[in-house]
């Protein structure tokens, strides 16, 4: 439509299980290094390289999302891999672009995948035909100009988020160091701890729904 509005949309996706407040807290840094009108936290039904049996169901999981960014009209919780069946980033980003095709999208990806993405199977290649990725720095990645997706794609690696495109571009950004915790957290839980990392509000959820392991 004439004279639209061209949206900045990042694309944050995993398994949030549980969402901690260093998850917000990056999520807030990207929010506003990437100038983002919108971020949609894309919660995976499911995760191949994680133990399903340590994984809370989907809808608790997508619901103390909703609860974490409640603060930010932003953001939302997102269940198009849930609806898709489906938790391949190039599925993901196909029916995202499908459903703003003339926005600029950002595929949020942390550096240790990063460091892996030419083995991401055939199609990692196509992923930028729908999305620019926008690479975020975690602790023990740090030389992200060695990792051999830097030299595949140098020639559309940018120097500023300012810079990224609607597709097709990628940028390294320069975040605070945080340990997403999800695991710390599980597991203090388990013990009938209560960790520092989450939220109240989350703490109470998962109490009152039992999970990981907890009593209400």
């Amino acid at each position: 439509m004439p004279g639209a509005k061209t949206n900045r949309i990042g694309l944050w996706g995993g398994s949030f299980n549980p969402p901690t407040l260093a998850h917000k807290k990056l999520a807030d840094f990207a929010f506003a290094a990437l100038a983002l009108d919108e971020m949609h936290w894309i919660v995976t039904p499911q995760n191949p390289e994680k133990d399903p049996a340590t994984l809370a169901p989907f809808e608790h999981r997508f619901q103390m999302v909703s609860e974490v960014i409640a603060d930010n009209p932003g953001m939302k919780a997102d269940d198009v891999e849930q609806k898709l069946g489906s938790s391949h980033t190039i599925n993901t980003v196909r029916a995202l672009r499908r459903e703003y095709p003339d926005d600029h999208l950002y595929f949020l990806m942390g550096a240790d995948n990063w460091m892996g993405f030419h083995n991401w199977g055939k199609d990692y290649a196509e992923i930028l035909d729908y999305v620019s990725i926008a690479v975020m720095y975690r602790p023990g990645y740090k030389r992200l100009e060695e990792a051999q997706a830097t030299a595949i794609f140098a020639d559309i690696i940018v120097r500023t988020p300012q810079d990224l495109q609607a597709k097709k571009t990628i940028c390294f950004i320069e975040n605070p160091m945080i340990d997403m915790a999800a695991t710390q957290v599980r597991q203090a839980l388990a013990r009938g701890e209560t960790p520092n990392q989450i939220s109240a509000q989350t703490l109470n959820y998962i109490r009152y729904h039992r999970l990981y392991g907890m009593a209400s």
